[in-house]
């Protein structure tokens, strides 16, 4: 992978393809399988940003 990202040319642009199209997958996943739908609500019910739930874990709102 390091080859690829110090390489400049041809292998730095398979890299970030592939990067691309990694973090569309992912999306895609999150999107079709609604795996957000309920950190969503639970942000709603508590007064959390999302933000602080998908990064802060179960401890910062559970607090609130």
């Amino acid at each position: 992978m390091e080859a690829y990202w110090n390489d400049k040319g041809e292998k730095l642009s398979k890299f970030i393809e592939y990067s691309r199209r990694d973090s569309e997958l992912a999306l895609a996943f999150l999107l079709k399988l609604r795996l957000i739908d309920k950190y969503i609500a639970l942000a709603r019910v508590s007064g959390t940003l999302l933000q602080d739930i998908l990064d802060g874990g179960r401890p910062r709102w559970l607090k609130t």
